[in-house]
């Protein structure tokens, strides 16, 4: 039996990023992300947040930086 402190490193392997695993088109990834931004009911909204980010883990980062410079303008324009 392992102890549970050693268990995390058997899994250390598997949250790498793979280099074979390419991003798909950015404007594919922005229109995914809007129609999920229009969806009215939060519950089903987070659901699929969490389904879309399960499904597309490696684009995740490029998701926030969209999103996050998407709220910059937002801000700048109602100033």
């Amino acid at each position: 039996m392992v102890p549970a402190v050693y268990a995390p490193r058997q899994f250390a392997s598997t949250c790498v990023c793979h280099d074979e695993i390419s991003m798909r088109e950015p404007t594919i990834i922005e229109t995914e992300l809007m129609e999920i931004s229009a969806i009215a009911d939060d519950t089903v909204k987070f659901e699929r947040i969490v389904a879309w980010c399960a499904a597309h883990p490696d684009e995740i980062p490029f998701a926030l930086h969209q999103l996050m410079g998407h709220a910059d303008k937002q801000s700048s324009q109602q100033s």
